[in-house]
């Protein structure tokens, strides 16, 4: 679709606050660079959990339980000890595997 413009960052932050306004609890802005928005946040308390500038990961705050270290809140997912590495390469997926 190359004929299609991209979508304004301005577009994707504004998607996002209205997401969260109605509830959703974990809404990133995706393949943009915005700080905030690549933020992942406690749902009970609002600490950050898990801060990324782009795709680094510059803060990662989650018990291997997946709780939140300041309020002990349960957060949904599978987490492991400590952060990856995955930076900006591209990781192959399969689409046709049988």
């Amino acid at each position: 679709m190359p004929e299609v413009p991209a979508t304004p960052p301005s577009t994707l932050v504004r998607a996002r606050h209205i997401a969260m306004q109605e509830g959703l609890q974990f809404v990133y802005t995706g393949n943009v660079r915005h700080r905030e928005g690549d933020t992942s946040y406690c749902p009970h308390c609002h600490a950050t959990l898990i801060e990324r500038d782009w795709y680094q990961i510059v803060q990662y705050r989650l018990t291997p339980a997946g709780h939140c270290p300041d309020c002990g809140a349960q957060v949904a997912g599978r987490f492991d000890g400590q952060a990856g590495n995955f930076g900006r390469r591209r990781i192959p997926v399969p689409i046709n595997s049988v």
